[in-house]
């Protein structure tokens, strides 16, 4: 079931539609992301030990990282910052980019996560689409 998420962000509401067991989630995503985009300096945030990670980089030119649990939380990630970049409009953030990373043992690095066809996670519409993919992807 679809869920109207609204959070008062600066005297104005935010709402962005999604799964009601996704609150929590998106609660400590928009958190995260608010702590950041105030902070006076524009350094990274940290990378923790995980092996997925969001990524996002507003005109700041430091990046905001986030650990997930799954590539579909790595989806929704991205599509709500987006939205919430949207709302916020050019007081903040002008031009943006952002995916989600996997951590590669061989190369002991973090690469770029993308779906069996070659697609990042930029190029599904849907979480629908998205779990498409997944089924010829073990995750």
């Amino acid at each position: 079931m679809k869920f109207i998420y609204v959070s008062r962000i600066n005297g104005s509401d935010f709402s962005v539609q999604i799964e009601e067991v996704d609150v929590p989630f998106v609660t400590s995503l928009l958190t995260a992301y608010d702590y950041f985009l105030n902070q006076d300096d524009s350094s990274d945030t940290q990378t923790p030990q995980t092996q997925l990670l969001f990524w996002w980089v507003p005109n700041l030119a430091a990046t905001f990282r986030l650990p997930v649990a799954s590539v579909q939380e790595g989806w929704l990630a991205h599509e709500v910052i987006a939205q919430y970049d949207l709302f916020l409009g050019d007081r903040y953030v002008r031009t943006n980019a952002g995916g989600l990373e996997e951590w590669d043992e061989s190369e002991n690095t973090f690469m770029e996560w993308n779906s069996e066809l070659g697609d990042d996670i930029t190029e599904f519409k849907t979480l629908e689409e998205l779990e498409k993919a997944l089924a010829t992807k073990a995750v």
